[in-house]
């Protein structure tokens, strides 16, 4: 039982390291999620107001930059609201990944033949052509 310590010992490094790299990575990755979505709520009315001046050739007014500027401000929440979507569905989809394999094999396990419906399709259809 000694002898084996080791090796556990080894395993368990290795995967903790492992797990060490993919939560660094998924932080890095929220970092840039964060700053680019950031950075985009910057980015909608400087685009906006460039747009009406530069193509439209239009001149901007108060009343124009205070009404877009409101208007912004209403759909803050969704510009903001953007990156965490993206964070949720990237902490989200790993888990619900292994829990519908663990799910299926479960169901595969308990029931083999549930599983194979194209097996049990073709057996009928041959013993439908052997009677016929």
């Amino acid at each position: 039982l000694q002898m084996m310590e080791p090796l556990w010992e080894e395993r368990v490094e290795e995967a903790r390291e492992e797990e060490l790299r993919s939560l660094k990575s998924a932080r890095y990755w929220s970092a840039c999620n964060q700053l680019s979505g950031t950075l985009a709520s910057l980015a909608v009315p400087v685009s906006i107001f460039t747009y009406y001046t530069q193509v439209d050739g239009h001149s901007l007014d108060p009343t124009v930059a205070f009404t877009v500027l409101a208007w912004i401000n209403q759909m803050q929440w969704s510009i903001n609201t953007l990156p965490g979507m993206f964070n949720l569905y990237a902490q989200l989809t790993p888990s619900c990944t292994r829990l519908s394999t663990f799910l299926h094999l479960a169901a595969a396990w308990t029931n083999p033949a549930a599983g194979d419906t194209n097996h049990r399709q073709n057996k009928n259809m041959n013993n439908h052509n052997n009677n016929h």
